[in-house]
């Protein structure tokens, strides 16, 4: 995949979080770290009210297969149950506002900064690249770096105060369910480099080809590529050509698409053997006597689907980071990119003398390029001016 038409490689890259580039993401959020610390706030808050069906399932359950009981009692669990449910549900809200205005305050903060360095580019920068990659790059790839930057970040806080929240809880009600619980999270988490690699690289792939395709129509669509196609008759031959190049977009978008479909089979097959286990182990428990119904049902239902659900979470999130790895590192050149230009060589210095009574000034030629037909297809015909 060649990055600009000049024929720049893309290097190879992994799909490792490395330091620097944590800390360059991290960077980002400073400007906006009391807003970030209401979301950790709301997160924690969350975090401990989603405890309260797990506590009112336990109670509510050894509570009516009891002997004994008041209703009233029972009123009073639901009405903890429905109230801690509203209460999280508002607080939810707070923490989308906020860490929504986080993420489009770090996209505005992004855009400026790119466009700003697309303005200190030299002349030889634009001539040397074609408009349609400079647009696609500066609106897809910004786009695709949000995620990253902001929902990651978020997210992977998030799983961890509920894995500890959760894991906590578990502990406190029975320590044998809560081993048994915990014997299949390694699979949870084995195969996941491997499709993330494959993810990268198919994304990687398809942030290329669009990156093609769109250079390809804004070069064809605009009144240059338009006279030159009328004036030699090409309109089935572009037609076929762009027929190509989106057939091959397709082809990566449906690959792309199904390359994590083992992966997410193997979640749900997990997800279901997870509580089958529980459920057996658990059955042994309250017909021998060494724990309530309360507490195993309270495992199995309401505590295994909030350990299960981050830990999937956390393994797809992998995946989610490979498949935006792309994108990102792609960003992260172009914002380093000299603003004397990415190609050099696009200035030349002319080697003449300069004419007697003239200053010794460099001579620069402006590579002006223009687009002629050739039989093998649309070729680069470069004139010095």
């Amino acid at each position: 995949m060649y990055w600009w038409h000049h024929g720049f490689h893309e290097p190879e890259a992994d799909v490792k979080l490395e330091w620097p580039l944590l800390k360059r993401v991290f960077g980002y959020f400073l400007p906006y770290w009391s807003l970030a610390l209401v979301v950790l706030v709301c997160i924690g808050v969350a975090a401990a009210l989603g405890l309260v069906p797990a506590i009112v399932t336990q109670h509510l359950i050894n509570y009516l297969t009891g002997r004994h009981g008041q209703f009233s009692y029972v009123a009073f669990l639901i009405g903890a149950l429905v109230g801690s449910s509203l209460l999280a549900g508002l607080i939810g809200v707070a923490q989308s506002y906020f860490s929504n205005r986080i993420a489009q305050s770090i996209m505005f903060d992004l855009r400026n900064q790119l466009f700003d360095r697309v303005l200190k580019q030299s002349i030889a920068f634009f001539t040397a690249t074609r408009t349609g990659d400079v647009m696609s790059r500066l609106s897809n790839d910004v786009n695709g770096v949000q995620s990253v930057v902001s929902d990651t970040i978020f997210s992977l806080v998030n799983i961890v105060v509920i894995l500890a929240s959760t894991v906590f809880l578990m502990f406190a009600l029975d320590w044998k369910l809560t081993v048994a619980a915990l014997v299949v999270l390694p699979a949870f988490l084995l195969p996941t480099r491997r499709v993330g690699k494959a993810t990268f690289q198919a994304r990687k792939a398809t942030q290329g080809k669009l990156a093609e395709l769109t250079a390809y129509m804004q070069e064809t669509l605009g009144i240059s590529g338009m006279q030159l196609v009328k004036a030699f008759v090409k309109q089935r031959a572009e037609t076929l050509r762009f027929g190509k190049l989106n057939d091959e977009l397709r082809a990566l978008n449906i690959r792309q698409s199904m390359i994590g479909r083992w992966f997410f089979m193997l979640m749900s097959i997990l997800g279901t053997a997870g509580p089958a286990v529980l459920w057996l182990f658990g059955g042994y428990l309250v017909v021998t006597g060494q724990e309530s119904l309360g507490t195993v049902v309270t495992f199995a239902t309401v505590l295994l689907s909030r350990l299960y659900g981050p830990v999937g979470s956390l393994a797809n999130m992998q995946v989610n980071v490979a498949s935006r790895s792309a994108t990102r590192r792609a960003r992260a050149r172009r914002s380093k990119t000299s603003p004397s230009g990415s190609n050099p060589a696009s200035w030349r210095r002319s080697s003449a003398r300069p004419a007697p009574g003239r200053p010794r000034s460099p001579v620069f030629c402006l590579a002006s390029t223009i687009r002629s037909w050739a039989p093998s297809g649309w070729t680069a015909t470069t004139f010095a001016t």
